[in-house]
């Protein structure tokens, strides 16, 4: 069987070499058990190991070159070399399962390292100090931001907190608020909230820095969609009040369309009247309307009370020969308070031609309007005609009830959804 000392001495190094790069496997466990902070019997299987490891190691290479400064081989080299480089073996699967634990348990258990490790790869800056300042536990983020904003490295944590809260800044760096949460802007453009917290007796402090740059920017844009929006809201209101004055101006020119052809009518029956013997009665009935349209066209209002609704409908009464009584407040000024403004003429118009009425009330409730005269109920069924079908239609449009009744008297009702002013 051939012994080690009888290998070519380019085995013999490879061998010893082996061992050598073992005995680094070795020392690279014990080092990262010490980094854990094991307890000392952590260490006795591997120390054993590697001073094993050395022996043989030293004993290999003693055996390199047998006819140099030994003059015969040592007991290691008149082993048999199968077993030579089967322990040789052994030590390194040793060491690789040694390190392999170590590894897993680093990975697996919670440790100082493995905090502090943790804690390095975090994206928020993190700082524990004492209340006199002197630090216990910083990250990589942290230091890099004390760097930038003071110049040094952290080493007092009171006085980095007074810095960043109401210190001076190096160029370049904006203070964008101050305490309780400051908010720096650093030259790259990245904006950093600091926050510090006492624990319960106020010994030892927390310092966080988080990157909020995104969060106000996106602050920053939803602020200008919002002053947009506000703008476009403002447009759509005067778009709206447009269109308002537009509809009141179509309805009163409506209004005049009606009372035009109620005109043509009525003189198309004067001079059946004047070219035809009638009776008197149907000359009382002509007067009467003569009397309840002319008057409507040849009023001259003072502008001052044609901004008052109450004031328009108590001169469109007078000026018929009807007085208003009126309960309660007119609706604000928006389609609704049209929509009564329609129904009230209607309600005259109807009181003095048909009812042969001396006084129209009109009742403002919370969500309803009334209106109700003393003149005669119709003799009649009801039929909504032009100007009571209009108020239908318009009540439908803006999702109100319409009631008109006739048992003793007559009385027209608009119901809305929602009280007045919501």
């Amino acid at each position: 069987m051939t012994r080690f000392y009888q290998l070519p001495p380019i085995w013999q190094g490879l061998i010893g070499l082996w061992l050598f790069f073992t005995v680094g496997g070795f020392l690279y466990d014990i080092v990262r058990r010490a980094q854990q902070k094991r307890r000392p019997a952590a260490f006795l299987l591997p120390g054993l190991l590697l001073l094993a490891c050395e022996a043989l190691r030293y004993a290999v290479t003693f055996n390199v070159t047998p006819t140099g400064l030994r003059e015969g081989p040592n007991a290691v080299g008149r082993l048999p070399a199968l077993p030579v480089a089967g322990a040789a073996l052994l030590f390194t699967a040793a060491a690789g399962l040694l390190i392999t634990r170590t590894l897993r348990r680093q990975k697996n258990e919670l440790t100082a390292m493995s905090v502090k490790e943790g804690l390095d790869t975090l994206p928020t800056g993190l700082c524990f100090y004492e209340k006199g300042g002197r630090t216990l536990l910083i990250n990589h983020e942290m230091e890099a931001l004390c760097q930038i904003l003071t110049g040094r490295p952290l080493q007092n944590g009171a006085l980095f907190w007074e810095a960043v809260s109401c210190g001076p800044l190096p160029a370049g760096c904006e203070r964008l608020s101050g305490e309780p949460e400051p908010i720096l802007r650093l030259p790259d453009g990245r904006r950093f909230r600091f926050t510090r917290y006492p624990a319960e007796n106020g010994a030892l402090y927390e310092t966080q820095a988080a990157d909020v740059t995104e969060l106000l920017s996106a602050a920053d844009e939803l602020r200008a969609q919002g002053e947009k929006i506000a703008a476009l809201n403002e447009r759509l209101r005067a778009y709206g009040r447009s269109v308002t004055a537009a509809t009141r101006e179509q309805e009163i020119m409506t209004a005049k369309a009606q009372i035009h052809d109620r005109m043509n009518r009525l003189l198309l029956t004067t001079r059946h009247c004047l070219e035809d013997d009638v009776s008197e009665e149907e000359w009382a009935r002509m007067f009467s309307l003569w009397h309840g349209n002319v008057l409507l066209l040849c009023r001259d209002e003072p502008a001052a009370r044609r901004t008052d609704p109450v004031a328009q409908l108590e001169e469109a009464a007078a000026s018929i020969g009807l007085s208003l009584v009126f309960h309660g407040e007119m609706p604000p000024e928006n389609d609704r308070a049209r929509l009564v403004m329609l129904a009230a003429g209607e309600s005259l118009t109807n009181a003095k031609r048909h009812a042969h009425a001396e006084t129209l009330t009109v009742t403002v409730g919370a969500d309803f309007v009334s209106f109700t005269n003393d003149g005669a109920p119709p003799a009649y069924p009801l039929h909504e005609g032009g100007g009571l079908g209009a108020i239908r239609r318009e009540a439908e449009k803006q999702g109100a009830e319409m009631r008109v009744a006739a048992e003793g008297e007559f009385r027209l009702t608009l119901r809305f959804p929602t009280p007045f002013g919501v």
